[in-house]
């Protein structure tokens, strides 16, 4: 019997998470406004694309690296103190931010350390936080929240952006820093009246999986992927898709400051337009989740998705409400791909084997968005920006469209239809039952894939 099962969610528990949630939303302001004043002070500072890119890496490389095991130590440890300890240690490197800034000694490697140690917690707590909620809300509650959680996510982070440029009218970076800190203890402290339930396997001694557990679910990862190659194609395509996605990610910033003369206002404005976006699409899905051919539609709204990111680099001279109407195009595409993709994960991969195999499918997916991370910034050097966002628009369009003809994708979402995986992935004999792929047919897909 789990854990759930002996302690359920109540309407009492449902409560109390709803106060947590509510604090996060507050936090997650905070880290949105920071988010947008470092970005900005890197662009004025250093007028480099390079360094925005190697930002941009420094942020995202914890992730890629610890998120493989962060998944196993939210399950093993007290989820409530490992949450407690990382936030704590993040406003602690805030902390020293601020003083770098108030004593005149900050340089740009001084804000890659710290925006490496604040992925890194942030990374650590994130499976936690995500794993509370089972915890805590009733099974019948949860696609209400988890639908209210994505729009108001998006809401937080839409007025994130021109309350940021608003603010640094008025506010010197490092006392806008202090907002981080103030939104943080609101947070936080629900945590210290609360009691998340515990883990019935967790004690007061904690015992890690070994290396060789590590070891053994990646394999069976992979073994699974190797007889899917539908959904391998799938995931390898989420990887393909999301390198081409980093030139904007990293980017952005520079191209409206250095190549289009603007201000944090247009910056703002282009940030919010990708924004409303990401809540118009989430509309659209909550309302219609369904679709009579996912794989098929998939590949049109990622089609559409590089239309959008073509538009931006398209655009006029400081055309900023042309730029907006991109980022609002691929802004809204990103719900119905990554909808698609969690729907097919969770219908085509049983339970029991879901954890392992979401490990290698994450680190697969992220696998060489890093690369293009370091190479955006030598890139913009070297050919423009404007000319690397169109160009990494138009391989992608090409590239889709080759994709859905020549490889297995389509068979995405029908490779497991039986429920045999589970038995596939421990008897490799069998794999005859699974559904054959005709690669020889014509075929016809972040947070993005991200």
């Amino acid at each position: 019997m789990s854990n759930l099962d002996k302690n359920p969610p109540t309407l009492k528990t449902y409560h109390q998470y709803l106060i947590i949630w509510i604090g996060q939303l507050i936090s997650l302001i905070g880290s949105n406004i920071v988010q947008f004043v470092m970005i900005w002070w890197i662009t004025i500072e250093t007028q480099s694309a390079v360094y925005l890119s190697l930002a941009t890496f420094f942020g995202y490389i914890p992730s890629v690296i610890l998120s493989p095991f962060t998944g196993v130590l939210a399950d093993k440890v007290d989820r409530q103190k490992l949450i407690i300890l990382a936030d704590f240690l993040q406003a602690f490197v805030t902390l020293l931010l601020i003083c770098s800034f108030y004593f005149n000694m900050m340089q740009i490697w001084i804000y890659f350390l710290i925006i490496s140690l604040r992925s890194i917690f942030q990374t650590l707590q994130g499976p936690a936080k995500y794993a509370i909620v089972s915890q805590m809300v009733p099974k019948e509650k949860l696609a209400r929240l988890n639908g209210l959680d994505y729009f108001f996510s998006n809401i937080m982070s839409l007025i994130g952006a021109p309350i940021a440029a608003l603010l640094l009218n008025f506010f010197d970076i490092f006392q806008l820093l202090f907002v981080d800190i103030f939104t943080f203890l609101i947070a936080i402290i629900p945590f210290f009246f609360i009691r998340i339930p515990k883990l019935a396997h967790i004690g007061d001694k904690v015992q890690l999986p070994s290396m060789g557990e590590y070891k053994e679910g990646i394999k069976e990862g992979f073994q699974f992927l190797r007889r899917n190659v539908g959904f391998f194609s799938l995931i390898l395509t989420a990887s393909f898709v999301n390198f081409f996605i980093m030139p904007f990610t990293s980017l952005l910033a520079y191209y409206i400051n250095v190549d289009n003369g603007g201000t944090e206002q247009h910056l703002a404005l282009v940030m919010m337009a990708q924004q409303a976006g990401l809540i118009f699409g989430g509309l659209i899905t909550t309302i219609k989740p369904k679709r009579k051919n996912p794989m098929k539609f998939m590949q049109f709204i990622l089609t559409i998705q590089f239309i959008g990111f073509a538009i931006i680099g398209l655009a006029p001279l400081g055309s900023y409400w042309i730029m907006s109407l991109g980022m609002f195009v691929s802004g809204m595409t990103f719900p119905f791909t990554n909808t698609i993709i969690s729907t097919i994960f969770q219908k085509n991969v049983p339970n029991e084997v879901q954890g392992r195999i979401s490990t290698v499918l994450g680190a697969l997916s992220m696998l060489i968005s890093p690369i293009g991370m370091i190479i955006s910034g030598p890139l913009a050097n070297l050919m423009s920006t404007k000319l690397l966002f169109i160009v990494s628009s138009l391989i992608p369009i090409l590239a889709i469209q080759f994709i859905w003809k020549f490889t297995p994708i389509m068979d995405a979402e029908k490779i497991v239809q039986d429920n045999k995986s589970l038995e596939v992935l421990k008897n490799p004999e069998i794999m005859t039952e699974v559904v054959p792929v005709n690669i020889k047919e014509p075929r016809e897909e972040q947070e993005s894939l991200s």
